[in-house]
């Protein structure tokens, strides 16, 4: 299946804006993880289950979860015959060792400091079979942060932002949310190891990039 780029026309987050964007994500998340028919996918912070909706019906059984129940219960509106979702940490899966053939970590791991993302990923590596396949993606990448705010033009509006965020969080108590950059080479010699390869990938916005961890 041939995946053509989608350009780089930004949003604030970095990811393209075309309304068929996410769409094309999909087919392109689907063909880099090679689902199958008989697989069983784990989406680690699947949010509303946007990729469920597409990819599910190609799979023998899509699992989600996420730590908001708000957004397991949208989740969980739609009603996809082959698809359940709970509420769990990324952290702490209540799923056991060897369960999933390919597990998502999609757009998600940014919101983790880097230990807890560690972590995350050390809890997909446990259920994740021998010759399964993890998906880290839509990582920002931090050797371009700065060029990111500088080529597009909103390092002061994430100043502005970051400003109104803590006067918010002050009045209403809410934590910080957190923005994580990670390095290439930081993912590379984390993720490698003994059980699994590190494979990175390069997207269609160049200030972002995907991590393909093989067990081997």
């Amino acid at each position: 299946m041939a995946i053509e780029p989608l350009g780089d026309s930004l949003t604030r987050s970095g990811r393209p804006s075309e309304p068929i964007a996410f769409d094309r994500e999909c087919v392109r998340i689907g063909f880099i993880i090679q689902l199958a028919p008989s697989d069983h996918v784990l989406d680690i912070g699947c949010g509303v289950g946007g990729i469920a909706r597409p990819l599910a019906p190609f799979s023998a059984r899509w699992s989600g979860c996420d730590l908001s129940l708000n957004m397991v219960k949208a989740a969980r509106s739609a009603r996809q015959p082959n698809a359940d979702f709970v509420r769990a940490a990324a952290a702490r899966l209540p799923f056991k060792r060897n369960t999933f053939d390919k597990v998502l970590i999609y757009s998600s791991l940014h919101y983790l400091n880097r230990d807890k993302a560690k972590e995350a990923v050390d809890e997909a590596k446990r259920v994740c079979r021998p010759g399964g396949r993890i998906l880290l993606g839509d990582l920002p990448d931090a050797n371009l942060k700065r060029s990111y705010e500088l080529a597009t033009g909103f390092g002061w509006y994430r100043r502005m932002l970051s400003r109104g965020s803590r006067a918010l969080r002050f009045l209403t108590r809410r934590p910080r949310l957190l923005e994580t950059w990670f390095s290439r080479q930081w993912v590379s010699v984390t993720f490698d190891d003994g059980q699994f390869s590190v494979q990175i990938i390069d997207r269609d916005s160049k200030f972002r990039f995907d991590a393909l961890l093989l067990r081997r």
